[in-house]
């Protein structure tokens, strides 16, 4: 599957450092694998060092895999 690179992505690959801020407003496109090469391994390196982003996507993570485990009711 080819990606495609929104603005987002363009300003996270222009950016010198990543931030909290990306990793928040990028955590669907993470967890989804839906991203380049070069910005998931941004984002994994950020994360690696930042206690709080850890957090935040494992929770994030977590809830996603919860939701898949539910079963549809009418």
């Amino acid at each position: 599957m080819k990606q495609v690179l929104t603005d987002l992505h363009l300003r996270v690959l222009e950016k010198e450092t990543v931030a909290c801020e990306d990793v928040v407003a990028l955590m669907g496109d993470y967890t989804d694998h839906d991203l380049c090469c070069s910005i998931q391994a941004r984002l994994d390196a950020h994360i690696a060092g930042c206690p709080e982003c850890q957090e935040f996507a494992q929770s994030y993570q977590f809830t996603v895999k919860l939701a898949a485990e539910l079963e549809d009711h009418p």
